[in-house]
């Protein structure tokens, strides 16, 4: 029976380590954790660049993370999700096509 105590102590200490670890990479890199929890490559799927802003800004702040400017969240769309920027028309907002809100 004692020896089996320090290996339930070690394996709670690893899983609570890993958590901290995942904690604090999400507060690091908060738009890649934005984008695994929030959004999914879709071939016709289209986010207008301030709504995508504005929820990853809600986000940021009930997280208690750092918001990343929008030169980031470009660099990191267009690697990851390779999405192109589009507009409308003249006159219409700027996307991003190619990806989409999680259902």
């Amino acid at each position: 029976m004692k020896k089996e105590l320090p290996t339930i102590q070690n394996n709670h200490y690893e899983i609570e380590m890993s958590y901290l670890r995942l904690k604090k990479s999400r507060r690091v890199e908060s738009f890649a954790a934005y984008c695994m929890d929030n959004i999914v490559e879709a071939d016709e799927g289209r986010i207008e660049k301030s709504q995508l802003r504005k929820f990853y800004a809600k986000y940021c702040k009930n997280h208690k993370a750092r918001l990343l400017n929008d030169k980031y969240i470009k660099h990191y769309l267009e690697t990851t999700f390779a999405v192109q920027e589009v507009r409308e028309d003249n006159y219409g907002s700027w996307n991003w096509s190619g990806i989409d809100f999680k259902k």
